[in-house]
């Protein structure tokens, strides 16, 4: 699967995603983004009487910008999701009010991930080129998290090959356990270190996905890709 979300494949994905939340907990992730702040850390940095990001951040800055992903990484990118969430609303916002087509190609503009992702860097505290890898990393894991199990269920319908001749039939098999194993958990979080898939995947079903999900959803209506 390609490693970067193109605006097609934005819009093929964003049907599989979960749609934008509105009420308290949309004004609870603007809030937490404008502090500058996230909510959650890791149990080291607890265990150490860190306060705020200091602990985890002051980590995660002294990592090399394409090193291996820590600890530290994700918390920063729950962080940095926030606070390019509340940037996309308020693009959000001025689409809404725009009064002519420059209105619109600025919100738009302001939308794209070139200008939110500095907002999202400073958020998490790391630099910037470092939240741009993280960025990629952790946003394939979650979105591949997403949409390997449907390609998945594709490759487990087998009724049409009897239909097909011997050697179509053949490559078509390989293409369908090409598919079927998309879906694995060594595909998913490839870039995860083992150590930490786990943490990663319970971190992901309780705030990451979701902060994902309405980043991407967002992304999507702004730039007209959906409703």
């Amino acid at each position: 699967m390609p490693r970067i979300l193109t605006v097609t494949a934005l819009a093929i994905a964003f049907t599989t995603s979960v749609g934008c939340k509105g009420g308290g907990d949309a004004d609870a992730d603007t809030a937490a983004a404008e502090a500058g702040a996230g909510d959650t850390m890791s149990a080291s940095a607890d265990a150490s009487g860190s306060s705020g990001a200091s602990g985890s951040s002051a980590s995660a800055t002294n990592t090399p910008s394409d090193g291996p992903i820590t600890v530290a990484d994700v918390d920063a990118y729950e962080r940095g999701l926030a606070a390019e969430l509340a940037e996309v609303r308020k693009s959000a916002d001025q689409m809404r009010s725009a009064k002519n087509t420059e209105d619109s190609t600025k919100a738009m503009f302001e939308s794209l991930d070139m200008q939110t992702q500095p907002v999202g860097a400073k958020a998490a505290g790391i630099p910037l080129d470092r939240y741009k890898h993280v960025s990629i990393l952790l946003g394939n894991a979650i979105s591949a998290r997403k949409m390997n199990p449907a390609l998945a269920k594709m490759g487990e319908d087998t009724s049409s090959l009897a239909q097909l001749p011997a050697e179509a039939r053949e490559q078509a098999r390989k293409n369908m356990a090409e598919m079927r194993a998309q879906n694995s958990d060594s595909v998913i979080y490839r870039d995860i270190p083992p150590e930490l898939r786990e943490q990663f995947k319970q971190r992901v079903a309780t705030r990451l996905d979701t902060l994902w999900s309405e980043l991407f959803a967002l992304r999507a209506r702004v730039a007209g890709l959906a409703k």
